[in-house]
């Protein structure tokens, strides 16, 4: 029989690897062992596990950073530095880091639904075709605003838990 680890399973402690036997395997077929990666911050871990939390983040970090574009495209260099700052702030496990980033999240995706009111309202002023652009800054400002929710998954909530120290 093939052991291998599985993560978190209901009956053991949450964040924790247990070895379980796969039956059924060819003699000599093996897959990938996930050993607990204990090296973050005291806490046990499994090392498949971060790369998908990092996967999960991708739209987030995309969100702040076309936030930070809009806002370089302004001249506004203060906000460009803060979308930025909130990018690498993301590698912080601390459990500050995701209501922080979803305020910023939420305050984006209303500066979106401002540019497209504004940008829309100019269009229409000067007779041009406006559709396009509202569907565009809609969606945009639509996946800034869901990206805030992806902090509520568990997956990330695990990541940004409070520990005990």
């Amino acid at each position: 029989m093939e052991r291998s680890f599985v993560y978190s399973a209901p009956e053991t402690p949450r964040g924790s690897c247990r070895i379980v036997e796969k039956p059924g395997r060819r003699a000599g077929h093996r897959t990938a062992p996930h050993a607990p990666d204990r090296r973050l911050s005291g806490r046990r871990r499994c090392a498949h596990d971060q790369p998908v939390a990092f996967a999960q983040l991708v739209p987030v970090i995309l969100s702040l950073l076309v936030l930070g574009a809009h806002f370089l495209r302004g001249g506004n260099l203060l906000l460009v530095l803060i979308a930025v700052g909130l990018v690498v702030c993301l590698a912080a496990r601390r459990p500050w880091v995701p209501r922080l980033v979803q305020a910023a999240l939420l305050l984006g995706a209303i500066e979106w639904v401002r540019t497209l009111a504004l940008f829309a309202a100019e269009r229409m002023r000067g007779g041009e075709p406006y559709l396009r652009l509202v569907i565009i800054l809609g969606a945009v400002a639509l996946v800034t605003a869901l990206s805030a929710l992806l902090f509520e998954t568990t997956r990330l909530r695990r990541r940004y838990r409070r520990t005990s120290s």
